[in-house]
């Protein structure tokens, strides 16, 4: 009889020990296999996404294709670009590289809980990053949030690793998806100040130095690229131009959003329950004093920076909460598996597992949606607008409000949106070069009952009117679209 009960219980331990040891590469896999699923439906080619692949293609044709927007950063578009010249299909290609670079993203918070804390800390870390809605909706995108964050995330492993070079190399890199993160350079340098006015270890101020040279050095060419492309700017000013550009973009936009300083944090709690046991790692945090390891400093500055930043000096939109959001998640899986070790009662431990369980599953099912929203077949108004010029072989530069079509055209665009006064003056310097003009009248948000802003509008689709020939015009999901040809 006890042979039997050893027999029974036996493979129950190896079951246990396997998911203990091995879960992360079973839940790689789901996910992964998940993510693949959405490649057998269409990419609807989205707003940012086409102008990530029309900076490509303008980079890599010398400015004959595509379109030019320097305010962005370039590394994903010098990507796409290289995708496009060698004559595979960007939008495809873009894709499969979230599905990879959002699966890095789960292993890596895997490992950094795990060299933080434990396993089962790690674990809870890549099962909440897999299961987070959030982050499956945008890991299907062509866009710079989560290849951002996952180097960023590397730069905090290499942290704890202690490999200064390669810290300050995936920082560069990290920013040169997106420029907010240069946020994570900050926290790293900060909790190196903080290491130094603890310990007095002068080797923590030659590692600053290293970081911050290694920092520079990977994003050299960009800024070397910014001088020549801006060379009638002041040679400093002219090296970081785009972020110039950015911010007043930035704020230009921000004008026609509301700002709640609770909006982030409201917005993250409610992606994942077990995202609230960051309160119970503050306290280890505290108790434990892990406040005087660089390797915990690292990850709390960088989740607070992001979060001043983000809820004070952005408007608010919940994509942007992808920046930050695997340090919030890192840190609340240490609370989590801190609290399941210091509890005693098994009954209550069981409870939080079950609750874990539940929470993970809810969100598969609300990230399901997505799945369920993308279409099978390619719609009509990709076939028909965004299409239209590859199907009528039109050549020549073309005025757009809608960038969109610079994802499936070789022709070079002219991208003007949000401000019409702008758009109307693009328009009047370079008509006399522009083959064909597309007017949305969507590209210009207007606040409500603001007459002005509307009568500019009407003003400028009269002039494109007046000046050349309509050859489209066609209503999609309540939006029309025109497209004039130059006579």
């Amino acid at each position: 009889m006890q042979q039997l009960q050893k027999q029974y219980v036996l493979p129950q331990m190896n079951i246990k020990n396997f998911l203990y040891n091995k879960g992360i590469w079973l839940i790689i896999s789901i996910f992964a296999a998940a993510k693949i699923l959405f490649l057998f439906k269409f990419h609807s080619v989205i707003w940012d996404e086409a102008v990530y692949i029309g900076m490509g293609k303008y980079l890599w044709s010398f400015g004959t294709a595509g379109l030019v927007d320097l305010q962005r950063p370039l590394l994903l578009s010098l990507v796409l670009g290289f995708i496009w010249k060698i004559g595979i299909n960007p939008v495809i290609v873009g894709e499969i590289m979230g599905i990879i670079f959002s699966t890095a993203l789960v292993f890596m918070s895997y490992l950094i809980g795990l060299k933080l804390f434990d396993r089962r800390a790690g674990l809870i870390a890549s099962v909440i990053t897999a299961t987070l809605p959030l982050i499956i909706e945008h890991s299907s995108y062509i866009l710079t949030d989560i290849p951002s964050v996952l180097f960023a995330v590397v730069a905090l492993y290499f942290v704890i690793a202690k490999r200064w070079r390669l810290v300050g190399l995936f920082s560069g890199i990290s920013f040169l998806f997106r420029f907010p993160h240069i946020l994570v350079l900050f926290a790293i340098i900060g909790s190196l100040i903080l290491s130094y006015l603890i310990s007095k270890d002068k080797k923590t101020v030659k590692n600053i130095g290293v970081v911050i040279l290694f920092f520079i050095l990977t994003i050299s060419p960009w800024l070397v690229f910014n001088i020549f492309h801006f060379d009638d700017e002041p040679i400093l000013r002219a090296a970081i131009m785009p972020l110039y550009e950015q911010n007043e973009n930035i704020q230009e936009v921000g004008k026609h959003y509301d700002k709640n300083i609770s909006f982030y944090t409201s917005m993250v709690f409610g992606q994942n329950m077990f995202l609230m046991f960051i309160f119970i790692f503050v306290f280890a945090y505290i108790k434990e004093k892990w406040y005087k390891k660089i390797s915990f400093n690292s990850v709390v500055l960088s989740l607070v920076i992001y979060l001043i930043y983000f809820t004070f000096f952005v408007f608010n939109t919940d994509r942007y909460a992808i920046s930050f959001i695997s340090f919030l998640i890192i840190l609340a899986s240490i609370g989590t598996s801190y609290a399941i070790n210091i509890l005693k009662n098994k009954a209550v431990i069981s409870m939080i597992l079950i609750l874990f369980t539940i929470s993970a599953i809810n969100n598969v099912d609300e990230s399901n949606k997505y799945y369920s929203w993308r279409y099978s077949e390619e719609p009509a108004i990709y076939s028909e607008y965004y299409e239209f010029f590859v199907n009528n072989q039109i050549n020549g530069t073309i005025f757009t409000t809608d960038p969109v079509h610079a994802a499936y055209s070789e022709n070079k665009f002219i991208a003007n949106s949000f401000l019409v006064e702008e758009s109307a003056k693009s328009y009047e310097k370079n008509k006399k070069f522009i083959t064909a003009f597309i007017y949305a009248p969507r590209s210009f948000p207007c606040l409500p009952e603001d007459v002005e802003c509307e009568n500019k509008k009407k003003d400028f689709f009269n002039i494109l009117s007046s000046d050349n020939e309509l050859i489209f015009n066609r209503t999609y999901d309540g939006n029309t679209y025109y497209i004039f040809k130059s006579e």
